[in-house]
């Protein structure tokens, strides 16, 4: 993987982080060790951690669950985008590991203004609808506790 996929995650132009990401999805293997390291990466930029968070739903998880380990270090990230796009992409990939610490994000209602695109743009929407995707006895278990649910 090269460096300059890599910086473009974080570049000012979208059709750069498009390009980058359709990349990064041509060789999965090699992609997830380097998304992985940059999500994890409080110091990157927030920009390039969110579009790693966006590539990890296209290239999946490997058996170790390192994207999911790394996107779960993400839900501590200052930034409330980064904390959302990582609870989006914990859902995507169905990260039956990271279920309890996407529950602890059900009462984050920080405001993310760069998130304009998504109508539900706080980290509590992301939390709740990634549980639902994930759909364990367990993750169903926490959205009724807290009453996001009621069905059985």
């Amino acid at each position: 993987m090269t460096d300059e996929v890599l910086a473009d995650l974080g570049a000012s132009e979208i059709e750069k982080r498009v390009r980058a990401v359709a990349r990064l999805a041509q060789d999965p293997e090699a992609a997830r060790p380097a998304l992985a390291a940059l999500i994890a990466d409080s110091l990157s930029k927030p920009m390039a951690r969110v579009w790693a968070a966006i590539a990890t739903s296209q290239i999946l998880d490997d058996s170790n669950g390192s994207v999911a380990k790394a996107l779960t270090i993400a839900l501590d990230a200052h930034e409330a985008v980064v904390r959302w796009s990582a609870l989006v992409a914990l859902g995507s990939i169905k990260a039956e590991s990271a279920v309890e610490k996407i529950a602890n994000h059900l009462g984050d209602h920080e405001e993310i203004p760069e998130a304009w695109f998504e109508d539900d743009c706080k980290p509590s929407q992301a939390a709740t609808k990634a549980l639902e995707a994930i759909g364990t006895p367990l993750a169903l278990s926490l959205l009724r506790r807290e009453g996001r649910i009621t069905r059985p």
